[in-house]
């Protein structure tokens, strides 16, 4: 299975050589706002319906947030284990949207607390609270955590857009050795 990330060109070197680092577990120590939907590599991937493009969509992202003041952005294909082993959490699944309502309600006082104790950031500005939530159910045991988070996601591309109808879908790498290769494209 292919999936595809927007960076820097200079990060996508590192990461070709170096790989990425293994995100789990980062709640415990972590001093920076987690992203939307938990710790872990953030890709684009294909959806169902083939509504997306996810190598597109991981160019808008680079174009849109890694590329500062010039051309000089990069998307990696990166080729990923897909098979029975593996674990998935699909957010758009309705069992799993309807544990995330549960979570939401139990745990919403802690990660408030927690929401202010993280250091200022544009995922903090944003004030999205849900990866702080799913990174204590994780913590806690309430979900089993797994290889692979996924969801339908807005992207803002544009700086200052919201919808509540999705442009994209989502593959969050939570267990890096899952990797098979890495390249750009």
């Amino acid at each position: 299975m292919f999936v595809y990330h927007g960076t820097t060109k200079n990060d996508a070197s590192l990461i070709e050589c170096n790989g990425f680092n293994n995100y789990q577990d980062k709640i415990l120590e972590a001093t920076r706002m987690v992203n939307d939907l938990g710790y872990g590599v953030y890709t684009y991937c294909d959806d169902d319906d083939s509504l997306w493009n996810p190598k597109e969509n991981a160019e808008r992202y680079a174009r849109a947030y890694r590329n500062k003041r010039s051309n000089k952005f990069c998307v990696l294909q990166i080729s990923i284990e897909d098979s029975p082993e593996i674990t998935y959490l699909d957010f758009d699944a309705p069992e799993n949207l309807a544990k995330m309502e549960k979570i939401r309600k139990s745990l919403m006082y802690r990660a408030r607390q927690l929401l202010e104790s993280l250091k200022d950031s544009g995922a903090k500005r944003r004030n999205n609270i849900d990866g702080v939530l799913i990174e204590l159910a994780f913590h806690g045991r309430t979900l089993k955590d797994v290889d692979y988070v996924i969801k339908k996601t807005f992207t803002d591309f544009n700086h200052g857009e919201i919808s509540n109808f999705p442009n994209g879908r989502e593959l969050v790498i939570r267990n890096t050795t899952t990797i098979k290769k890495i390249h750009a494209v």
